[in-house]
């Protein structure tokens, strides 16, 4: 359960579903991505992910089914690589990347395996996320 934002969004919390990714999640993960990065990825990329072995991907979705937040990784070897990790603006602050990331760092623990990320030093927000997670140091 997260908070919802002001604004746009319902009031009050929100109870989030976090899944598989599937194929027909791409129209909503699409319009996410177009909306969070300069060069998004593609619909292929995402297809790609889905069916490549050691492929991680998750979304985090309301009680309606509406896509709030997705993540990507894969595993090599014993790490655990965040490809693609985004939440629709209207949520951001809500703690969505949070859950989605908690969620993988909880699988790798479970299995003794790392988790890295490459992450922009303009990008204040997410490096603020992955230091209080542990996972970008200080």
């Amino acid at each position: 359960m997260v908070q919802a934002p002001s604004g746009n969004a319902p009031s009050g919390h929100i109870d989030l579903v976090l899944r598989t990714m599937r194929e027909d999640d791409l129209p909503q993960l699409l319009a996410i991505e177009d909306e969070s990065f300069q060069t998004p990825w593609t619909a292929e990329a995402f297809r790609q992910e889905l069916q490549t072995p050691g492929a991680w991907a998750r979304v985090a979705a309301d009680g309606e089914g509406h896509l709030i937040g997705y993540l990507v990784c894969r595993l090599l070897f014993d790490v655990w690589h965040v490809l693609d990790l985004a939440v629709s603006p209207t949520y951001r602050g809500c703690g969505v990347a949070r859950l989605l990331l908690e969620e993988l760092l909880h699988v790798a623990a479970s299995s003794g395996d790392d988790v890295t990320l490459e992450v922009r030093p303009s990008n204040a927000a997410a490096l603020a996320l992955y230091r209080g997670l542990g996972v970008v140091k200080p």
